[in-house]
């Protein structure tokens, strides 16, 4: 999806959304490339296009840029104030039944990169204690949507209302649901049955629908490992939205 400020364009897995040493070509790289190409843009030396959301190296989906200063000052107001909406796709173990809203906590670990999520009356009972630092914790919001079960996987659809660091995939730790192929917050053997049975190597998490407004929705198909493992599974993934 393009108009004259803004783009939303396909992440595949393993593809950085920004470059994390001066050697790497991201899909930051990839979009500012695409708009000094094509003759249709005309940008000023002192503004340059960059991606506005961030997706881990290893999930698929989704990436929204900002093309022009205001495409990008708009996606940023937009995202920072939660009129955006995003959903994301995976496949957890577990029997998930209701959909559920769920407000926790969650504190970053930057030197291992691995993120902790804590309930609400964890939280009130930490702050009690001197030694608890409640600035490292951030506030989390997270919507959890069953689309189908065969009793031992689930497809889940998931409404990011807000936006942390491994906020999905921690969450769902914390819930008891691991996510195929997480090696940071899975269970072992789900990881081996999903890589035995379909060469699953990462995480299996896809952002695959924003709203922009209520007349702009942006969609992203599952990736094809995904559709494999819905159908081996059987796990109704027709219909989607």
């Amino acid at each position: 999806y393009e108009n004259k400020d803004i783009m939303a364009v396909h992440k595949e897995a393993g593809v950085l959304s920004q470059k994390a040493s001066k050697d790497d070509y991201s899909i930051n790289e990839a979009i500012c490339d695409y708009v000094a190409n094509n003759h249709k843009y005309d940008h000023s030396d002192t503004f340059k296009p960059s991606v506005c959301n961030r997706l881990d190296k290893n999930t698929s989906g989704i990436i929204l840029a900002g093309i022009t200063l205001r495409g990008s000052q708009y996606l940023s107001k937009a995202l920072k104030d939660r009129s955006l909406d995003k959903f994301y796709f995976t496949i957890v173990k577990g029997q998930f039944k209701n959909k559920i809203t769920c407000q926790a906590y969650i504190n970053k670990d930057s030197d291992k990169n691995l993120s902790k999520v804590i309930s609400q009356e964890e939280y009130d009972k930490f702050k009690q204690s001197k030694d608890f630092d409640s600035k490292s914790y951030s506030r989390i919001m997270t919507e959890f949507i069953p689309i189908s079960s065969n009793g031992e996987s689930t497809l889940l659809k998931i409404k990011l209302i807000t936006g942390k660091s491994h906020q999905i995939r921690a969450h769902l730790k914390y819930l008891g649901y691991p996510m195929a192929g997480d090696i940071k917050y899975g269970n072992k053997t789900y990881n081996l049955y999903m890589k035995n049975n379909y060469k699953l190597s990462n995480h299996l998490l896809h952002a695959g629908i924003v709203y922009l407004d209520k007349n702009t929705v942006i969609n992203d198909p599952l990736p094809e490992i995904f559709i494999r493992i819905c159908k081996g599974e059987g796990l109704d993934y027709k219909g989607i939205s």
